[in-house]
């Protein structure tokens, strides 16, 4: 008899966990299919975008994307934010992070700016950090630089020996904006 019930109360157990395994798998396709996989179809056939890699779930979302060599990164930005927007919808989570070939000079260069940069963002005075990034750029010998502002973000853009480091800066600080940089 009691041999009988432990039994029982296996296999129930058993059909527990493998129900609960078996859905966690579908679930786990499901999603991969009908949103990470279209998302990142989508991202991938933008124009000057390399590569793109979509992780995490539910409405925490990690974009991760390349840009190529010549992408203008305000233009590049707006497209991967609108188009995860239109996917995800305007009130998932979601982080767009833009791999870079940054130096330890580049970051060197980029934390000098920093103090420019989180001025401008509290005043509001962009000219004075337009000539700063000017001035870094050429004390530190970049080959190229360019800083493009919007009403929501801070685009910069540092080069040098074909290494880029890009950072998109949020001109209104608070917990959804997607930019990481």
């Amino acid at each position: 008899m009691r041999s009988a019930r432990r039994r029982t109360f296996y296999i129930i157990f058993l059909s527990f966990l493998l129900s609960l395994l078996l859905f966690f798998l579908i679930d786990h396709v499901v999603y991969e299919r009908l949103v990470v996989g279209p998302l990142r179809a989508e991202l991938s056939a933008l124009p000057g975008i390399d590569s793109v890699t979509v992780s995490g779930r539910g409405d925490s979302l990690r974009v991760i994307v390349t840009p190529e060599d010549d992408a203008p990164l305000a233009a590049l930005y707006a497209d991967v934010l609108e188009t995860t927007t239109a996917r995800l919808g305007a009130g998932a989570e979601k982080s767009i992070e833009l791999l870079d070939t940054r130096t330890p000079l580049l970051e060197e260069v980029y934390e000098q700016l920093r103090f420019a940069i989180e001025e401008a963002v509290a005043t509001g005075r962009f000219t004075r950090l337009t000539a700063s990034v000017g001035e870094a750029a050429q004390a530190f010998g970049l080959d190229r630089h360019a800083i493009y502002i919007d009403a929501e973000r801070i685009y910069l853009e540092l080069e040098t020996d074909r290494h880029r480091l890009l950072a998109v800066i949020p001109r209104h600080r608070g917990p959804t904006d997607p930019a990481r940089s």
